[in-house]
């Protein structure tokens, strides 16, 4: 009892904890409200105004309420097309709207109306009607998906394919219906629901959970390590088993109470701002849940899915705990950890529900904390011939997998000699061998040389690098680009129609397209010559081919036509002269959300891991005290080591950045890079005259910043620090986890953090140039300042230094003595 309590106080001891729950339990909230606000703040601000509008639907029979809300939208477009007869100026846009069948039922109605004087009433209520008719959709389609789930079933068991007693695909088609037999008839009513489902699909949270559990992983295993301590705990009385059951004790405690916190916020704001509505009506009454299994109620549900979490996140800890334990390197421990959180989401994202491979889909951890999905979805995995729940297969899993953490690590902890950390035995004989024969220790001086062998061998830098370059190898060996028909068609097209946009390929364009239009009745007019009997069958045959390619080609060119159409409407609007940029480059480039949001993470997770290994290598051994008492120990020392750490960095930036420019050099077809960045759709709406080329340089300038940023971020917090766990702690939940944020969707935080230049290419549509300017003028003085607050710390141990200043000032007092 007393390890546990004194391993409790001593974890409470630490000021990072204390100063970082809060910080994240408030970001947290605070992300999830603005969200909240972004997407329906009509509903927030006047939820009693929509609880009273609902009211008028909610006990009537389900059928009735849609006819009824129905008609409430027609009602209301018909104001609405009131309104703007009365205010436009444009007569023939006022005809139209005359002609609106709405106005001319309702119209009339309007002056007599609640809404008559309040333009903002009549919109308010139109958007609550509009989510009314939602969930009643919802509602009334839930009876005839179960019904259909029968039919479907009935209909596949009629094919031999599937009537297969034996085989998974019969026992699970036999299964199904027997699965919803319990939700068929169940009692449903119209609420309120965006408050059970935005709390229980806020991701935001499990990325704030991890991070506390990585803190709580290195405060309790690898600080104590990193001190010396361990060895000597190890050897007290109490200092193997006992130890260990008080740390775990402890680990799994406080996760425990910080899950519920954390979790329970979420959804006590989720109440505050929406209500749960009727927590005894089932969870087939809410629309987003509607295909849903279970006869849960709300109540249950919620419940459900607090335990789950709460369940989850004890596991995460002990595997978190587990890799800790089993190597010794804290940097080694975190790299396998993000590998495999990066598999994990790779393969929940990817694999397709009806793979063979599904069951790495729904089994990893990334699917396992995604309980809002596992409670409300319905899949069967394939155990060994026999369906089975994806929920109870979960269960029996994390079950299993808690017991396996918590021995692992124990046999980790108490028997030091299992770790893998002192593992790699032939990787590291023949590193010994090449520092052997490359080690100019002895005959050289060089600082530069010395930094070098500092960085990469001692701190293990080279692993990180390694990595890197694997990456990047990887990225330029797996991209082989395969075309569609269509592609194919519209690639041959773009080689002729690519650049400016002259008149000769606007009457091409134009001719083309009516050519191409008429193939479907020169196909009727062949088919009637061949009925007639004026062609032939062979005749007819190739005539028919002939016009098939062009039908294919039809399809192709729709997708030129659009961006020529798009072009004109640039060059009347906003007097640019587009270009036909071939889509099928520009878009691997430009529009590919998902490469540019994992690159972010790797490249961020990568920089943190090395350069927190790196800068601390001198903080960790005390040198830097002696290196201060030498002649270059200050400025040259400390220039050194941000500088070297800088380059590597930047070597890191160039392999994971490279392979997308070379790709699309070797691999897709050129790209015309002097046109206007307006050329392309999604930057239509930007005033900002650069081409493509100068985005490409812009953003790798940018990205080559938000770099620098990162390292003295880094480095400022190794001087403030002086410890590889805590800096490495505070680089992941300062850097880190903003990007997992912004990789689960939550891209309103993009713009505060320093990976924003990272996926520049994919959000720079939704900004405005005046935001992006103010970023780059910000991430410059933030540079200045935290390279200033670095030196000053490391100089004089104060992250502000007066002294410039009063020098300043005493010179000039000086000169003014003289003067007198």
């Amino acid at each position: 009892m007393k390890l546990l309590l004194y391993e409790l106080l001593k974890l409470g001891k630490k000021k990072i904890i204390l100063v970082l729950i809060p910080i994240l339990l408030f970001s947290n909230c605070l992300i999830y409200v603005q969200q909240e606000l972004k997407m329906n703040r009509a509903i927030i601000e006047h939820r009693e105004e929509y609880t009273t509008f609902e009211a008028q639907f909610r006990d009537l029979p389900l059928e009735q309420a849609y006819i009824q809300a129905t008609e409430n939208r027609a009602k209301l477009s018909g104001f609405q097309s009131y309104l703007a007869i009365q205010q436009a100026n444009d007569p023939e846009l006022a005809r139209i709207f005359e002609a609106d069948i709405n106005y001319q039922q309702y119209g009339s109605l309007f002056p007599e109306s609640e809404y008559w004087n309040d333009e903002a009433k009549l919109l308010r209520h139109t958007a609550f009607n509009y989510t009314i008719l939602e969930h009643l959709e919802a509602l009334i389609e839930h009876p005839e998906y179960v019904t259909q789930i029968e039919v479907q079933a009935e209909n596949m068991l009629k094919h031999s394919i599937f009537n297969k007693p034996d085989s998974f695909s019969y026992r699970n088609i036999v299964k199904t219906p027997k699965d919803f037999a319990d939700v068929k008839n169940l009692p449903l009513q119209l609420s309120l629901d965006y408050g059970v489902v935005s709390s229980t699909k806020f991701r935001n949270t499990d990325v704030i959970m991890l991070t506390i559990v990585l803190m709580l992983s290195i405060f309790l295993f690898s600080t104590e390590r990193e001190q010396g301590q361990l060895m000597l705990l190890r050897s007290m009385k109490r200092g193997r088993a006992q130890l260990f059951t008080a740390k775990i004790q402890v680990l799994t405690g406080v996760t425990l109470v910080l899950s519920f916190l954390f979790y329970g916020s979420i959804m006590l704001l989720a109440h505050t701002l929406y209500g749960f509505g009727d927590d005894s009506r089932y969870i087939q009454s809410i629309g987003a849940f509607k295909f849903a299994h279970l006869p849960l109620t709300v109540h249950e549900y919620l419940i459900s899915f607090l335990i789950g979490k709460l369940i989850i996140c004890i596991m995460l800890s002990l595997l978190v705990a587990m890799f800790f334990l089993l190597f010794q390197n804290l940097s080694q421990s975190v790299l396998i950890l993000a590998l495999v959180f990066s598999f994990s989401y790779m393969a929940y994202r990817f694999i397709h529900p009806a793979s063979y491979l599904n069951g790495l889909k729904y089994i990893n951890i990334v699917s396992f904390l995604d309980i809002s999905h596992m409670l409300t979805s319905y899949v069967n995995l394939n155990v060994w011939g026999y369906p089975v729940k994806r929920e109870v297969v979960a269960i029996a899993v994390v079950g299993l997998a808690i017991i396996l953490f918590t021995f692992a690590s124990y046999v980790a902890f108490v028997r030091m000699n299992v770790q893998l950390g002192s593992g790699f035995l032939f990787v590291r004989t023949i590193l010994e061998k090449i520092t052997k024969l490359t080690d100019r220790s002895n005959r050289s001086v060089s600082n530069s040389w010395h930094e070098m062998k500092k960085q990469l061998l001692s701190a293990r830098g080279w692993v990180i690098v390694a990595v890197a370059i694997f990456i990047c190898i990887q990225d330029m060996n797996g991209a082989k680009m395969t075309m569609t028909h269509d592609q194919y068609y519209y690639n041959e097209y773009m080689k002729q129609l690519g650049g400016p946009l002259t008149e000769e390929k606007i009457t091409f364009i134009e001719q083309e397209m009516h050519r191409l239009q008429t193939t479907g009745l020169e196909s009727e007019r062949i088919k009637k010559q061949y009925e007639a009997g004026e062609i032939s069958f062979e005749h007819y045959l190739d005539a028919q081919y002939e016009l098939d390619q062009l039908s294919l080609k039809e399809r192709a060119f729709s997708d030129i036509y659009s961006q020529y159409r798009y072009l004109l409407t640039l060059e009347q609007t906003k007097d640019i002269e587009g270009y036909l940029v071939n889509l099928i480059s520009a878009d691997y480039l430009f529009k590919n959300v998902n490469r540019d949001q994992i690159n972010a993470m790797i490249v961020v997770l990568l920089l943190t891991l090395y350069l927190a290994s790196s800068y601390t290598i001198d903080q960790r051994n005390q040198v830097v005290n002696l290196l201060k008492t030498t002649k270059r120990g200050k400025k040259q020392w400390f220039h050194l080591v941000w500088l070297y750490g800088l380059a590597i960095s930047s070597i890191l930036l160039a392999c994971i950045y490279i392979p997308q420019y070379v790709n699309t050099w070797r691999h897709y077809p050129q790209i015309d890079w002097q046109a206007p960045i307006q050329s392309l759709r999604q930057y239509g709406e930007l005033d900002i005259a650069i081409t493509l080329k100068q985005l490409a340089i812009l953003t790798s300038i940018t990205q080559w910043l938000s770099v620098v940023a990162i390292s003295l971020v880094v480095l400022l917090l190794s001087h403030l620090l002086k410890k590889f766990s805590l800096t490495l702690l505070a680089g992941l939940v300062l850097v880190l986890c903003p990007t997992f944020a912004t990789w689960l969707g939550y891209y309103e935080v993009a713009t505060y953090t320093l990976h924003y230049p990272q996926v520049l290419y994919v959000t720079l549509p939704y900004q405005q140039i005046g935001e992006l300017v103010g970023y780059m003028a910000a991430l410059v003085l933030f540079i200045t300042l935290c390279y200033a607050a670095a030196w000053n710390y490391y100089v004089d141990g104060k992250l502000w230094n007066s002294r410039l200043f009063s020098k300043h000032i005493n010179k000039h007092t000086v000169k003014e003595a003289e003067l007198d």
